[in-house]
Parts: C-alpha cells; structure tokens; sequence
C-alpha cells in the first residue's frame, strides 16, 4: 500500500537506514510517489542502487544552483540595502539531517515593501525574467531552472484568518546580517503551518509535514506562545491531526494517535502530490469542499472575483471603462473550460468531508 510505503521511506531516510529493495513493481509505485511528492532523493538514501543515484546527485545539483544564485542575490540586497526575510524552504534547509532532503523548488524571500521594486531591479540584472504567474502577495521571477519569489505579505487578501498577526511581521524578525532577517523560530513555525493550510484547501504532498517536524525537532518553540495563536486561530482540532499524523511518522508525542485522520491526511497528500500537481488531484474540487459558506457563495467567489484578483488575470482591467469586458471575458472561460466541473461540485457534501474531519 503506498501509504505504508510513503511512511517506510519517509522513517529510514530520516532514520538514515539503508533497506533492500522490493520487487520491481512495487517499487515502480514508490518511485513515481517520491517523483510526485518531490522526495526522489530519499530513494537513493534507502535503497542505495545506482539506479536511483541519479535523483540524489539532481537534487544536490539543483540545491547547490540554489545556494550559489543566492549567495549573489543576498549580496547585492546588502549592497543595495534591500532589507528582506529568509522564510520557508531556503531557511529551513540546516534543520534536516541532509540538506538533499529538502530539495528546493523555490526560495521565497519577504521584501520590505519599501524596498520591493530595486530588489525587482536586481533580479533583472541578474538575467532573471518575471514570471507570468499572479498573486497578490508575491512575484515571481524565472532563470532557467530556478525561480525567486519575492513576497511583500505573507498572506493574502483572501485568506480568512486573523491578518493582523501576519501583517505585524516586522516585530518577529532576529537579523541575521546587515539587510537579511529570520523569522523568530514561533513565528516562523506558525506562518509554515498556515502556508500548508493554504496549499492543503487545493491540495499538497507530505513534504510540508516533514518542515513541521524538523523545525518543532531542531528549534526551540514557545510553546505558550504557539499554542495561544494556534487558539486565537481556532486551529486546535488542526494541530491535534497534525501531532497525529507526525507520531506516525516519527513518534512524535500526541495525546492520541487518530487513525482513521492520520490515513486520510497521507493518503489525501499521495494523490494530491507536491503543490497539487499529481495528475490525480482536483484543485478545483478540493477547494471547493474546503470553502465555508455553501456551494452558490464558493461559485460567485469564482465567477466575480475581486477586481484585484481579476486585474491580476487580466490586466486590461486595471483601466476601469475595460472592467466590465474583464468579468465577461472572465464568466466565458469559466462557462466554457470549467464548466463540467463546476456541475460536479454541486454532487459532492460539502458539510461532511476530509477539510471538516481534520479540524479545518
């Protein structure tokens, strides 16, 4: 079962055990689940083949990139006295026992908004390009393979939770040279935990789950601290799964070990695979099943965003006489691409689902 086997490669690579292989169809299934869940180099820390050396030496290749693009990109913000925030990924990779099994995809940087358009102006003259993708809290920028997402919030408009704790980042940060910050480790930690909700209301692998472990591991947290947020969040049934599914993985004290959450939890992330792009995961369904307020609200949400957001998509809109052209455009591609879809949703509880079950 590929739960077990996420579990069983998950445990020996962080246990640094080596196993021998399986038969080869099985092991055909966890290779394709390490590729989905963007674990592949755990494969050669277990197995030790020279089949799968491979993965190990492109994950090492790729985090090495990485850190040298960052090296000259965190230079020229000292030069230039953009003062910004190291978070996520790229601050956690010290706190696994081999930087290999925290292989980057990004690194996502929190710019002082004051500062966000020369770090904008650096990255041009470092041959990066702006990427066609749009959010409102961060831009992204390509070179190749490596992308940089330079975030002026940490959440977005959006995201209902209480914005006034992630809006007041400045008064978390430790400095760690003349222009770059961490987070304190308390804050940090529950910023992550936010940022896999956000991804997990649309789907996301395990790997999240593993940041949570090694920074609650290698870190000392305020607990009374965490806690009271995580309250103040309403977020406790949450955190309880959560502790459930990591005493799982590596026994990590829990009250109790809910079973039945603990299968749901890894066998939602196996099909969703990192960041959602399992080609089995329905971001569109998951998103839905985790939105409150009902099935009309969660489909106007969709047809008639907020015109930040429809600016973003289209960004003709941002000339007011042109708005209206926008919804229509927008309300066509909805009818026509996704139409299907949105008639499925209406067959599915939204009341009594996996969102509901694990706390959210």
């Amino acid at each position: 079962m590929l739960r077990d086997d996420l579990v069983f490669l998950i445990q020996n690579a962080f246990n640094k055990k080596t196993q021998p292989v399986f038969s080869n169809e099985r092991m055909a299934l966890i290779e394709k689940m390490a590729c989905e869940q963007n674990l592949t180099a755990y494969l050669y820390l277990v197995f030790k083949t020279e089949k799968y050396k491979k993965y190990w030496m492109a994950s090492y290749m790729l985090n090495q990139t990485y850190e040298e693009e960052m090296l000259e990109i965190l230079s020229l913000f000292c030069t230039h006295q953009v003062h910004h925030v190291l978070m996520k990924g790229y601050a956690l990779l010290e706190a696994y026992p081999s930087k290999v099994m925290r292989v980057m995809g990004d690194v996502d940087i929190l710019v002082f908004p004051e500062d966000l358009s020369i770090a904008c102006d650096l990255l041009y003259t470092l041959g990066y390009i702006r990427d066609i993708e749009v959010s409102e809290h961060h831009i992204s920028f390509k070179k190749g393979n490596i992308q940089i997402e330079l975030h002026h919030k940490l959440i977005s408009d959006e995201e209902n939770l209480r914005k006034g704790l992630f809006e007041d980042w400045k008064h978390h940060l430790v400095p760690f040279n003349k222009t770059t910050y961490i987070f304190e480790t308390s804050y940090h930690l529950l910023y992550v935990l936010v940022h896999y909700i956000k991804h997990l209301r649309s789907g996301t692998g395990i790997r999240p789950l593993l940041d949570i472990y090694v920074m609650l591991r290698k870190y000392e947290i305020d607990r009374d601290w965490f806690f009271e947020q995580i309250k103040d969040l309403e977020l406790e049934q949450f955190w309880g799964t959560i502790e459930s599914v990591l005493h799982r993985l590596f026994q990590f004290p829990c009250k109790e070990e809910q079973s039945s959450l603990v299968d749901e939890v890894l066998d939602y992330s196996i099909g969703s695979g990192m960041n959602g792009k399992s080609p089995t995961n329905d971001g569109l369904k998951n998103s839905f099943e985790a939105a409150s307020g009902g099935k009309i609200r969660f489909i106007l949400k969709k047809v008639f965003p907020k015109r930040k957001k429809l600016e973003m998509m289209y960004p003709f809109a941002r000339h007011i006489f042109l708005l209206p052209f926008a919804y229509v455009r927008h309300f066509f591609h909805l009818l026509f691409k996704k139409c299907n879809k949105v008639k499925s949703l209406f067959k599915g509880n939204q009341k009594d689902n996996f969102f509901r079950r694990v706390g959210l």
